[in-house]
């Protein structure tokens, strides 16, 4: 019978139990050594640089926003993307040339489509 099959498997199940023993070690040994944190008013207060906070600590924002944040996280993907392919893409033909202006295209459609359909206004 061939065993190795079975070997790798119980190499993967001791690395596991090794991780898994050395990981509740330096949990438990971290709560016998770490100074006790009990809650007081203060602590429990959302933290204003100092100044004691009044009001509600729950506001509403402007979708805007986060709509902005999502799409220049999209384009800084692109653009991160595109450095490796400018630098390459005379040595390797236009088949490459052709697929990075596919990859810029698609997010340079969905803005597009974001600006017809209103949502990049602000008022």
């Amino acid at each position: 019978m061939d065993y190795s099959f079975t070997f790798d498997y119980l190499i993967l199940i001791i690395f596991i139990l090794t991780g898994s023993s050395i990981l509740g070690i330096i949990l438990f040994i971290s709560s016998l050594i770490r100074p006790s944190s009990k809650s007081t008013p203060d602590k429990l207060l959302p933290y204003e640089c100092g100044n004691i906070p009044t009001g509600k600590p729950w506001i509403q924002f402007r979708i805007h926003y986060y709509i902005f944040a999502l799409i220049f996280v999209v384009f800084d993907a692109v653009f991160i993307f595109l450095f490796p392919w400018a630098i390459v893409f005379k040595e390797l033909g236009t088949r490459v040339f052709l697929a990075g202006i596919i990859f810029v295209c698609i997010p340079v459609i969905g803005l597009i489509y974001l600006t017809r359909k209103g949502i990049l206004k602000w008022i």
